[in-house]
């Protein structure tokens, strides 16, 4: 970029500016002429050039542009085609009461909504589709790799990136007592923090000594924390889960979905519970008892021991039965009316 208080002006730059200003961008004017947009402005106030005056008045076919296109097209775009500035397309907007059409057209018109959104998305389509062609043109790329190629050679710029390379490295990095408060200030977003103590050895400590005891001792505690954790993951039932679920309500099968968070046994969650005998239907699918074991059948034999301590039996219902559409409702049926004749369950 030229030096602007070295370099006078030509007559054909002013010229130039004369018949540009106002209705291009600064930026632009300044690229042209190679002049910065500080330099550009200076000069238009100094030669008197108003870029509200500059232009000519409304139309009246671009106030029925204005109107057709105002909410539908970009704000920007509109200035590019009418020739004029952003700000000059909005202060027009208001004066002719040109504003969100959404919040009118959801009240009074339920037709006018329907035919903005599709004027709306061939426009966002055209529009997507133009930029993706310059974005994708040779023109283009090689304007990037030319700026950037400028960047580099900027001594400000490499100034930056040295800076970043020699002070970003936390690694190893040993802070002040000043730095630490200050972070904890900033991370905390509370000027009070600045006085803030950090917790010593001993009541860390007494805090996990503390909170192991509750987890041991006290049942409501651990209800609260599962179910939460439960409710949080579990918000929808799985396939297999709506399948059996069906299956249970359509044959009167005396069992309930709990696998929701609603029911717990200790601090595991199963997926059907009958509460009177205490059985329990495990339905999962291998994927995803493969991640934290290493086989299913590891599976099945650490959850029965954990739900015999509590008195409770399981039937798994893996893939082995789940995927076979064809055939899964008579297997399924057959293994929970077994399953409950082994353990003395008689239903209707």
């Amino acid at each position: 970029m030229a030096n602007q208080y070295k370099l006078f002006w030509k007559n054909e730059e002013i010229d130039y500016l004369r018949n540009n200003y106002g209705k291009m961008f600064n930026k632009e004017i300044a690229i042209e002429l190679n002049k910065s947009v500080r330099a550009v402005c200076h000069k238009a106030m100094r030669l008197g050039f108003n870029s509200f005056l500059i232009k000519a008045g409304w139309t009246n076919e671009e106030k029925d542009y204005l109107r057709n296109n105002y909410g539908i097209m970009f704000g920007k775009d509109i200035a590019i085609k009418l020739n004029r500035t952003y700000f000059a397309i909005r202060r027009k907007a208001e004066r002719l009461g040109l504003y969100a059409p959404l919040s009118d057209f959801k009240n009074n018109n339920p037709m006018k909504l329907l035919l903005f959104k599709e004027k709306n998305r061939q426009y966002q389509k055209n529009r997507w589709a133009d930029l993706n062609s310059v974005l994708n043109s040779e023109e283009y790329k090689n304007k990037q790799i030319i700026s950037i190629k400028k960047l580099w050679k900027k001594p400000e710029f490499l100034k930056k990136m040295k800076y970043r390379d020699e002070h970003c490295k936390n690694k190893g990095k040993i802070r002040t007592e000043e730095m630490r408060k200050h972070l904890s200030m900033v991370r905390k977003a509370n000027p009070d923090l600045m006085n803030y103590k950090p917790m010593t050895k001993k009541n860390r400590k007494a805090n996990s000594i503390r909170m192991k005891k509750r987890w041991k001792n006290d049942p409501i505690f651990i209800k609260k924390v599962v179910q939460s954790l439960y409710k949080g993951t579990c918000k929808n039932q799985t396939s297999y889960e709506f399948f059996i679920s069906d299956l249970c309500i359509k044959n009167n099968l005396p069992f309930v979905y709990t696998g929701d968070g609603t029911f717990l046994i200790g601090r595991k969650n199963p997926d059907f519970v009958n509460k009177e005998y205490r059985l329990a239907i495990e339905v999962f699918s291998d994927f995803y008892k493969l991640r934290t074991n290493k086989d299913v059948k590891s599976y099945k034999i650490k959850r029965r021991k954990y739900f015999a301590k509590y008195g409770y039996k399981v039937l798994f219902l893996g893939d082995e039965i789940m995927k076979k559409k064809s055939t899964r409702k008579e297997i399924a049926f057959n293994r929970i009316k077994s399953f409950l004749e082994e353990n003395d369950v008689f239903f209707d």
